[in-house]
């Protein structure tokens, strides 16, 4: 979470409200950056922190695993690439080799004032988002290559979170998404209801979107001025319709904050979201 704590649960609908329970307080500063089960013989959970990558073998917690370089209190949504894990980290990239357990820190570099927050896998490579101040991009690197291998597509708004669709990805860039093949922008998509004032219809953390077959679901934290209601938004993304599901607790659309999604490999979906609750 977002104080550094990792939770477990059993993974079982038969006690409602699940059971969970602490597993591991980080010994260092560590706020929820990113959290990945990476693909060496031990499946290891990694777990980012501001300075960090922690690693838990199924016995042992090691929170200095990987050092990072540098503190930086900011969404580091990992993925797998090959036998990498691919660890974004503010203005630079790190990588983690599971055969051998190398590791560097800052194998990929953006210019300074620039934040990647997300990096997605897929058939031409790792997709990397980053932000720039209040505009958005996206780089197709092959974790070889000391810079991209295609030229950097600017977006309009900022990337808010990437997804896997069929080897391409679908970003969310704020009041609009894309369909990406790494080198152009292949479809555009956009919201319901905008008004001026709506900077992010999308996730709050780049975990917050996931595809499910052909629908693309969002935890979306969508403004209060219109119909828009923060809770779990549907794109069909061969229609380009969409629909709304409120959360169980119907107050999160105008008192919480929704999270992550993620499905199991028993298909079941899980969703989280913060209720705020006044005193």
């Amino acid at each position: 979470d977002n104080g550094g704590d990792i939770l477990k649960v059993q993974d079982s609908l038969a006690s409602v409200p699940a059971n969970w329970s602490l597993a591991h307080t980080c010994g260092t500063s560590s706020h929820g950056n990113g959290l990945i089960t990476d693909h060496s013989s031990s499946q290891r959970l990694l777990y980012i922190q501001d300075e960090y990558v922690g690693s838990y073998d199924g016995t042992v917690w090691y929170d200095t695993f990987m050092d990072l370089g540098w503190s930086l209190n900011i969404l580091k949504s990992p993925d797998i690439y090959e036998d990498w894990v691919v660890i974004p980290n503010g203005s630079t990239v790190a990588l983690l080799n599971i055969t051998d357990d190398s590791k560097n820190y800052d194998a990929f570099n953006f210019p300074a004032n620039f934040q990647c927050i997300v990096a997605r896998s897929g058939l031409n490579g790792v997709l990397l988002g980053a932000n720039f101040n209040e505009r958005g991009v996206l780089v197709l690197w092959d974790c070889i290559s000391d810079r991209s291998i295609a030229h950097w597509i600017w977006l309009t708004g900022k990337v808010y979170g990437i997804a896997k669709y069929g080897g391409i990805w679908i970003v969310s860039a704020g009041r609009e998404y894309h369909l990406t093949n790494g080198y152009t922008i292949l479809k555009s998509y956009s919201p319901p209801d905008l008004v001026d004032s709506t900077a992010n219809f999308g996730p709050i953390i780049p975990a917050g979107m996931r595809v499910d077959g052909d629908k693309l679901l969002i935890a979306s934290q969508v403004g209060l001025s219109n119909r828009n209601k923060a809770g779990l938004w549907i794109l069909d993304l061969i229609t380009g319709l969409w629909e709304y599901c409120p959360s169980s607790h119907r107050t999160i659309s105008t008192n919480g904050y929704m999270g992550a999604i993620f499905i199991n490999k028993n298909n079941n979906r899980f969703i989280s979201y913060q209720q705020l609750f006044t005193s």
